[in-house]
């Protein structure tokens, strides 16, 4: 499953968050259209992800458990252009889809950072209920997810996307400076 959320937040245009990540989803569609894959790709566009992740939740609320026994991996894009890194987060060990991406995106000269799904989670431990991936995380479909942000910057954590002197101290998404106009005047 390749997913993206189509909607947005606040005072937000959504160009960051998240038309960035539906239109990556779209341009991989439209690249493997036409040729044979090993399994099945569902491209899915959720909607409320920015409302507790009701659309990730439904569709996989929806699935049966062969269909969640027979889906290998969860593909997440979320905000993948206002950063100043573009990231890659998901399960540790050398045979997992994030050492995988990490290796080959290595092998073809992208710039791509990694944290573990972990890192994600909540100051107690538990999983982040921060992004669609979350949804089948709980049921045990292995996951990652892109996203591009700046986790040396701010509070570390991973919410400041940039240097703090853009956007509101360094945050695009959920603000008014998630609009192409802001983005392509600031970062060309």
């Amino acid at each position: 499953v390749v997913g993206a959320h189509y909607d947005t937040t606040g005072p937000s245009e959504g160009a960051d968050d998240n038309s960035s990540g539906v239109a990556v989803m779209l341009e991989v569609a439209q690249a493997i259209f036409d040729q044979d894959t090993p399994y099945t790709v569902k491209f899915v566009a959720f909607g409320s992800e920015e409302n507790d992740l009701d659309g990730s939740y439904a569709y996989v609320d929806a699935m049966s458990e062969s269909e969640i026994e027979d889906t290998v991996l969860m593909v997440n894009l979320d905000s993948v252009v206002a950063g100043d890194y573009t990231y890659v987060y998901g399960e540790p060990g050398k045979r997992s889809a994030r050492a995988w991406i990490v290796d080959r995106a290595q092998e073809l000269g992208f710039d791509l950072e990694t944290k573990l799904a972990e890192d994600l989670d909540d100051e107690d431990g538990t999983p982040c209920e921060c992004a669609d991936y979350s949804a089948f995380q709980e049921v045990g479909i292995p996951f990652i997810y892109f996203e591009a942000t700046n986790w040396e910057v701010g509070d570390q954590d991973g919410w400041t996307q940039v240097d703090p002197r853009y956007g509101r101290h360094g945050q695009i998404w959920h603000t008014q400076y998630d609009n192409l106009k802001y983005l392509d005047e600031t970062f060309p």
